[in-house]
């Protein structure tokens, strides 16, 4: 897995849905999504495409579904994760950005 990465306001901005939008272009490439999470929760996750989640306050935990590779994602940074099956836990309350890398069959052109 890849190490998380610091979002630097002085390039990019305030990390907000706007911001993170800006980065992913063109837009019918991409589908992105502000979630908010309640604290003391885990769930699997199949990613059948490459997705980058940005976390705007708290923090997320990312582990291979084996539990291997564990990465903890805080506030201010983001994290791409290759498509794969994985086990997300809220640990605190969350509020982040995911955005899907959407497969060419899908695109809407226009």
């Amino acid at each position: 897995m890849n190490e998380p990465q610091d979002w630097d306001e002085g390039m990019f901005g305030t990390l907000d849905l706007n911001a993170v939008r800006e980065r992913h272009k063109p837009d019918y490439k991409f589908r992105v999504q502000q979630r908010m999470a309640k604290p003391h929760t885990q769930f699997p996750s199949l990613c059948n495409v490459t997705q980058t989640t940005y976390v705007i306050s708290g923090s997320i935990e990312i582990a291979s579904e084996d539990g291997s590779g564990a990465r903890t994602i805080h506030a201010n940074q983001f994290f791409e994760l290759p498509p794969g099956r994985y086990l997300i836990t809220y640990k605190e309350a969350v509020e982040f950005i995911f955005v899907l890398e959407l497969p060419p069959q899908v695109w809407k052109v226009g």
